[in-house]
């Protein structure tokens, strides 16, 4: 049985159980068919190491401090913290194969790259988060990037994307490069004690919106809750449910508060993924205005569920939402889009309903035993 080494900088830790539970998840499955070990890193955090059974998996947890003066000199805590543990586990495990999931172009890949361009087994590279971009940094750190870039993403042997946008970028640093999408489990029941709380947390004869995702400012919750405020206020009977944790919830509370929305707006700590996934049910809709999403899980397990979904057009959605086809999408950063999207999911329950059920088409090709075959595939080719 093939050894499959993952490296990832999104899996669930102590701080934050949801952050990157669709890579645990994809790895669960992966370690099905092959032997799997986990090295998970986070930063910012005080220096830790840590090896923990986490959903059946073997998984070592690095934390480490982030550079206070400049963000890429973070790269020197990796090099001298983080990379000795990699190159331990590496020699002493002797892994088949390298998978590195996520990990951003600095601190993490740039500076493992040049410990791995030495090993002569396949490897491969996820890339989910568009953070990795040069485009994306402040205008005096992209020559830095730019020329760093070149090292991060050239001589893997795979590299994977969740999008079309992040594959039409890295086509220029390599040359094996497949757009694999995301992927669900197909959900588990949970006893109903679990998830009965949710069912009238919102007022009950109200039209019911819930989103999912970490208190990011990226995520667009502040459009969204001023959204719910001008329809409320033009009379529409309608409500809202945030669930996540994050550096936004005093700001985002204080913008509920000031909008007179207490009752109607709901910021709730993240859940587990599997009371998330049986709570769907009880809201008429799942809304989520993030202006940058590579991909977004939340809403393929929200159409999974079988209730119409709102992304953001340009955003790693758009494409498996089909605007008015399986699901609508907003102008990014757009409050008068986003206003007129939800009424009209409202005021039109009958032109909505089809598109629900093409969503639930839609999804089908994106769970988990399909993207596991594709990437048993790409190992098994090696």
């Amino acid at each position: 049985m093939k050894k499959i080494l993952f490296i990832s900088d999104m899996f669930p830790h102590e701080r934050n159980t949801i952050d990157g539970i669709f890579v645990q998840h994809q790895v669960a499955e992966i370690a099905k068919l092959y032997e799997v070990r986990v090295i998970a890193t986070h930063f910012p955090a005080a220096k830790k190491i840590m090896t923990i059974r986490q959903d059946g998996l073997e998984v070592l947890h690095i934390d480490y401090p982030q550079s206070n003066i400049c963000f890429p000199l973070t790269s020197i805590y990796y090099y001298f913290y983080v990379l000795p543990q990699i190159k331990k586990a590496i020699r002493e495990w002797n892994p088949d194969i390298i998978h590195v999931h996520d990990c951003r172009h600095l601190p993490e890949l740039w500076t493992m790259k040049w410990y791995l361009d030495k090993l002569l087994i396949p490897k491969y590279l996820t890339v989910h988060n568009i953070k990795t971009l040069a485009s994306q940094q402040k205008l005096v750190l992209r020559p830095l990037y730019i020329m760093t870039m070149s090292k991060a993403y050239r001589n893997w042997t795979h590299i994977f994307t969740v999008n079309g946008f992040l594959k039409d970028i890295l086509n220029s640093y390599a040359s094996s490069v497949t757009v694999i999408g995301n992927a669900i489990l197909t959900r588990s029941i949970v006893p109903e004690s679990e998830v009965m709380q949710f069912q009238n947390v919102l007022p009950t004869s109200s039209f019911k919106i819930i989103a999912v995702g970490n208190l990011v400012e990226t995520k667009g919750y502040d459009l969204l809750i001023q959204a719910i405020g001008r329809l409320y206020g033009q009379g529409h009977d309608i409500s809202l449910i945030i669930v996540g944790n994050g550096p936004q919830r005093a700001k985002l509370q204080a913008l509920v508060v000031a909008l007179q929305l207490s009752g109607r707006v709901i910021l709730q700590a993240a859940l587990p993924n599997p009371i998330v996934r049986n709570i769907y049910q009880y809201f008429d809709a799942f809304v989520l205005p993030s202006y940058a999403e590579t991909f977004g899980i939340v809403y393929l397990e929200a159409m999974d569920a079988g209730i119409p979904v709102i992304g953001v057009k340009g955003q790693g959605i758009d494409g498996v939402i089909v605007h008015e086809i399986n699901g609508l999408l907003v102008g990014p950063r757009s409050l008068e889009d986003l206003c007129h999207k939800i009424a009209y999911l409202m005021d039109n329950p009958a032109d909505v309903a089809p598109m629900v059920s093409k969503a639930n088409v839609t999804v089908k090709d994106y769970m988990m035993p399909r993207m596991i075959e594709r990437l048993a595939a790409f190992y098994n080719s090696n």
